[in-house]
């Protein structure tokens, strides 16, 4: 008797390539392979196939860049104009009516 639903297994990349790796040792049989993980042997040599033609690869390691932090003096913003002073609150008059 079946229980629940039955869903396909992800596999991530880590896991793909260790499966490979472990095709690739010595004396290493898909069958084997794909038995003790619980996967199928047409699956293997399709992961097999991509990683030899370079389509699966693992994912570059992150390259960190050290940063210094300073203290920057704080920026002054420039005073405004005494005619843009005056147009600004000509500009801004309220109407009541």
């Amino acid at each position: 008797m079946l229980t629940g639903v039955k869903r396909r297994r992800r596999w991530r990349l880590e896991e793909k390539l260790q499966l490979v790796a472990e095709l690739e040792q010595p004396g290493a049989s898909f069958a084997d392979v794909a038995r003790r993980h619980e996967v199928s042997r047409g699956l293997l040599w399709n992961w097999r196939r991509q990683v030899r033609r370079g389509e699966l690869v693992p994912e570059p390691m992150p390259v960190f860049t050290p940063v210094q932090i300073t203290a920057d003096p704080p920026l002054a913003l420039p005073a405004p104009s005494p005619s843009k002073a005056a147009s600004a609150s000509l500009n801004s008059r309220i109407v009541c009516g």
